[in-house]
């Protein structure tokens, strides 16, 4: 059903989001800690990881993940704009 898709896509960018925001707080830091402090299994972190670096959010280092290095208001920006594009979503249903 679409309702079951929307509920899917939502629950997956709701875990990128507190991935990005742990990453955020507590970066770098390393796909172990990271899945303790989520309650995600590591799979899922590793997942989240490469859609948010390939989005621009966050990139690796030696000592784990990291938010990314590029204009740190750019990276708050489209922070923002991905809390808002949910909570939007989440409004129309």
């Amino acid at each position: 059903m679409l309702t079951e898709s929307l509920e899917g896509e939502l629950s997956l960018l709701r875990r990128h989001l507190e991935v990005l925001r742990t990453v955020r707080d507590q970066g770098p830091i390393g796909i172990r800690r990271l899945a303790e402090e989520t309650g995600l299994t590591q799979s899922k972190v590793r997942y989240s990881l490469r859609v948010l670096e390939k989005e621009g959010f966050v990139e690796p280092s030696e000592r784990g993940a990291k938010q990314s290095g590029g204009d740190l208001e750019d990276v708050r920006q489209g922070l923002r704009e991905l809390e808002t594009g949910i909570c939007d979503i989440l409004d129309d249903l």
